[in-house]
């Protein structure tokens, strides 16, 4: 929680490291300031904004001296966005730190015994690197450096929600995380939008029309587009679809939902589809996945396969073993491993997601895979071992919250020889090991940059059997 406190002024301090967020660290007469945009060795004026319990917050005032480790942000948008914010580290340091973060977090704060704690995994490519954006629409647009004075309603916005603001969306005209033509489709719907008259979503209000876009490729260079509108846009949709497929013959399906809810939550609505089969087809290594509009998968493929060999490696699978796959989403790793073992069973909680696991089985042509639909802590009950085979290898990608506890029970009492944890968040990785080590020695992790210039980081662990 933020104290009011008064402005504290300081010159020519040095920073000397980074925090988890990616913040330059001061300390200085026994405060500890966060100071973002700051890099490590760098010497900066600063002026503290918040105190914390344990340490304030600051702005960067001047830049007294450049580290070395500094880098010149590429984006426009760098200073207001919020999303690719290390920008201004070099590539090379932000896989320092990130490694550092994971090694604190598991090995120092959770006190977790790593046999083997691996170098960081960094990534190929660090621009255009994701398959998959989705932009907010909003009446609210948020002018950064001071320009609210300006009037948001008479433009709107189409872009990234300015950080800390719900309310409030930051217009992008150019963002480099997706390939052309992910930028000119989001322009020319905005562009669109505002030449027919089409009132932007105002989400205080909840009064007007275009709520979001999703935009998501693949590697063919083939896209597919999704509008969110409210319910006075469903004539709307479809014309702005067809004019979009008409501008960018890349975009081989398009759907739109209506929604009036408060919130832009998906699963509970159902896609209409104009045109295209509604879904396309994501490579990964030598197989080959169906996605659709609710589909998860990770966001950059390319880096993906990389995780994916990491898997494949720690699992060590021998022929006539059973894998299980848990929280499988579209059947990505279990299908990846497949050729390793005799059989997979994949679980998932999302109905949709099971049946494009199936199909993506029958797609690679791997039919000794089962996917069950139903949480982990659920299926894996007592009775589940008299209908089943036992596994020899689990596999857990759970989202970020990390495993149930019961999930983790189950798991105990399964007792398999090994287990993979796949997670892309320290904390509640170092919790969930913290708890197996009991019956398992972690021998082996490694960290996978999937998101360069973001602080977020992906961990394959490699557990085994005591």
């Amino acid at each position: 929680m933020a104290r009011k406190s008064k402005p504290i002024k300081m010159a020519s301090v040095a920073v000397q490291g980074y925090d988890s967020e990616g913040r330059g660290v001061v300390k200085e007469n026994g405060k500890v300031v966060f100071v973002p945009g700051a890099c490590r060795g760098d010497v900066i004026s600063l002026t503290t904004n918040r105190q914390r319990k344990n340490h304030y917050e600051g702005r960067l005032d001047l830049l007294e001296h450049a580290s070395p480790e500094r880098a010149e942000p590429f984006c426009a948008h760098y200073a207001d966005c919020g999303g690719c914010k290390l920008q201004h580290i070099q590539y090379l340091a932000q896989l320092a730190l990130k490694e550092r973060h994971v090694h604190d977090v598991v090995q120092r704060i959770g006190k977790v015994q790593v046999v083997d704690f691996m170098p960081i995994v960094g990534c190929g490519e660090t621009q255009y690197y994701r398959n998959k954006l989705e932009f907010s629409a909003s009446a609210l647009r948020w002018w950064p450096q001071g320009g609210e004075g300006m009037v948001p309603e008479a433009l709107g916005a189409l872009g990234y929600h300015a950080p800390g603001r719900w309310d409030k969306v930051l217009h992008i005209d150019q963002c480099h995380l997706q390939p052309e033509p992910s930028n000119a489709i989001r322009n020319e719907v905005f562009a669109h939008a505002t030449a027919q008259g089409l009132p932007f979503y105002d989400p205080r209000s909840h009064q007007g029309v275009l709520r979001s876009v999703l935009i998501r490729n693949n590697e063919k260079g083939q896209y597919m587009v999704g509008i969110m509108v409210t319910s006075a846009g469903a004539g709307y949709a479809p014309l702005l679809l067809a004019h979009l497929r008409e501008r960018f013959p890349a975009i081989e399906t398009g759907f739109y939902y209506l929604n009036d809810k408060h919130n832009d939550t998906v699963y509970d609505l159902a896609p209409h589809l104009v045109f295209g089969t509604g879904q396309l087809v994501q490579a990964i290594g030598q197989y080959s996945f169906l996605v659709d509009a609710k589909s998860f998968m990770q966001t950059n493929l390319r880096q993906t396969e990389v995780l994916y060999q990491w898997v494949r490696q720690f699992a060590g699978l021998e022929p006539g073993e059973t894998l299980y796959d848990l929280f499988c989403g579209v059947g990505t790793i279990g299908i990846y491993l497949a050729q390793d073992c005799q059989r997979v069973i994949g679980i998932e909680t999302v109905e949709e997601a099971v049946g494009m696991a199936q199909q993506n089985a029958r797609l690679n042509g791997v039919g000794h895979a089962v996917f069950l639909m139903g949480t982990v802590e659920e299926l894996l009950n007592g009775e589940w071992a008299n209908k089943h085979p036992l596994p020899d290898v689990v596999v857990v990608d759970p989202p970020r919250m990390g495993l149930h506890p019961k999930a983790l029970e189950a798991i105990l009492q399964l007792l398999p020889r090994r287990v993979v944890y796949v997670s892309c968040n320290p904390a509640t990785l170092a919790r969930d090991l913290g708890l197996l080590q009991s019956r398992y020695t972690i021998d082996k992790l490694v960290p996978v940059d999937m998101f360069p210039h973001t602080p977020h980081v992906e961990c394959v662990a490699q557990l085994n059997r005591m």
